[in-house]
């Protein structure tokens, strides 16, 4: 998992456990556990709690997200307000981002990554969710 301040504060805002900036996070040694400070204190909240929060954060962002079928497999996925677009391709297995919040997800392990432009490609399949996605097997 991505364990940036920013990202924290926002999964953890989202579930109204903080009403103010993470100042650390890191890995506790309580298995399933994550710490995080704040300005004003120390607590530990579930690894899996912060991960359904951040994937949830991802599919409301997809909702913006404007997709286009390339062709073989391949998605152009613009963000009009950011003037942003990247491609993403569809397997058997996975959903394929030329993102950096896909890239930072491989890099740390994740096991089936879904970006936000992922996520996009997937409501316009009709896919609520990549688990979804995976049972079809499509």
């Amino acid at each position: 998992m991505i364990l940036t301040k920013t990202t924290c504060t926002r999964a953890l805002t989202r579930l109204g456990i903080v009403g103010q900036e993470v100042k650390a996070v890191k890995l506790s040694d309580l298995d399933g556990f994550i710490e995080v400070q704040t300005a004003n204190k120390s607590f530990f909240v579930p690894t899996e709690l912060v991960k359904s929060s951040f994937v949830e954060l991802r599919k409301e962002g997809s909702k913006t997200l404007q997709v286009k079928a390339l062709g073989n497999l391949v998605y152009s996925v613009s963000n009009p307000a950011k003037k942003s677009c990247y491609h993403v391709k569809r397997t058997d297995t996975s959903v394929i981002c030329q993102c950096e919040d896909y890239r930072k997800m491989v890099e740390t392990g994740i096991k089936n990554p879904c970006c936000k432009h992922g996520y996009a490609v997937l409501n316009v399949l009709g896919y609520a969710s990549l688990r979804d996605y995976l049972i079809a097997g499509e």
